[in-house]
């Protein structure tokens, strides 16, 4: 990943001062763009044949100077070097040394594809609990092996951009005070535009705010607390987008949690903001008011916490980047329709 990112007259005069064997490994490596399962795979990797003898392997073994890192198997290929299964190192020291390889080997684990997403490879990964995969190109032959470590990298860096982009930002920890501004200004000012769409709300009741002041008081309550609510869904859906643990046959099941969640919180919560009001402002009718605006925040919060980010991948949008966006203007818009709209009805 270094080397893509240097100038190409520099990666060539770090790949001229390698040895023949890492600079193969690396060069084709380079060939696969970096965001697939190419662009992880290295060279390193034993392969035998299905005819061979367990004796024979372990020989062939003993004579290798040293082993590859996280080996933890080696892969097996026919005579047109076709992947075709993998057999364990802790299964060759307990096989018999006169079986075959054919009679040991695994041929149920599923290879990687050149062009598979890294995404897909760490989840791959992840799902199956494994330090090392093979990588095979569009005819089947083995072409090289991903380890865990390369995938960690993977993971790390996935973690790390959707951490920043619920922020609205771009990894500049180093960038000029202009690239780094460049990169922010967008999202600011899409939040600036939110935060007017909230305004415009808030407009809509202006003559219910000048009646009664203490409204104004109030309602950023409901807002804040959806917004919370929103978040704390928001986190939990784009984890299990990343991980792939999202699918049509749980979404219902997550959402239905997510909901009793919030509906519980919502209680607690109302019956304390509640009494809180109703000791502050001795109007008990507000009280119930708020507590009840702030049920259907929370639950306005649940809805797009879970709907909003599948609706964005949906458009191929990041919804790390722009979920945080869309949820929390829209649990402010129905924070403040929902509690001024109450108050409209029944206060004045």
């Amino acid at each position: 990943d270094i080397l893509q990112n240097l100038p190409e007259e520099r990666m060539n005069t770090i790949l001229s001062k390698m040895s023949f064997r890492d600079r193969k490994r690396i060069e084709i490596g380079l060939t696969y763009p970096e965001n697939t399962a190419g662009g992880l795979l290295n060279t390193d990797v034993i392969s035998v044949r299905p005819n061979h003898s367990i004796e024979v392997v372990i020989n062939y073994l003993r004579d290798q100077k040293e082993l590859p890192n996280n080996t933890d198997k080696i892969f097996v290929v026919n005579k047109e070097d076709e992947y075709v299964g993998e057999l364990a190192i802790g299964r060759i020291i307990t096989s018999r040394p006169k079986l075959s390889v054919r009679e040991v080997m695994d041929t149920n684990a599923n290879p990687i594809f050149v062009n598979q997403d890294d995404k897909e490879v760490a989840t791959i990964f992840d799902r199956n609990d494994i330090i090392s995969s093979a990588v095979i190109d569009e005819s089947g032959k083995l072409i090289g092996r991903i380890t865990i470590d390369d995938v960690i990298d993977v993971i790390k860096e996935d973690a790390d951009q959707n951490f920043l982009g619920m922020a609205g930002v771009a990894e500049d920890t180093f960038a000029p005070p202009g690239r780094a501004a460049r990169s922010r200004v967008f999202w600011l000012s899409m939040n600036l535009l939110t935060a007017f769409i909230a305004s415009m709300t808030i407009n809509i009741f202006k003559d219910v705010l000048d009646q009664i002041v203490y409204l104004a008081i109030l309602m950023p309550i409901v807002a804040s607390m959806g917004g919370v609510a929103a978040t704390q869904t928001l986190t939990i859906v784009l984890r299990g987008l990343t991980l792939e643990q999202i699918n049509s046959s749980n979404l219902q099941w997550l959402f239905k949690r997510e909901l009793a969640v919030s509906i519980l919180n919502g209680f607690v919560l109302s019956i304390l903001v509640g009494l809180v009001t109703f000791f502050w402002f001795d109007e008990i009718l507000l009280a119930l008011l708020i507590s009840l605006a702030l049920v259907i925040n929370l639950i306005s919060a649940v809805i797009a916490g879970v709907f909003v980010p599948l609706i964005l991948r949906s458009l191929n949008q990041d919804p790390a980047i722009a979920g945080s966006v869309v949820v929390t203007t829209v649990t402010d818009v129905i924070g403040f329709l929902s509690f001024l709209g109450l108050a409209t009805i029944f206060l004045i």
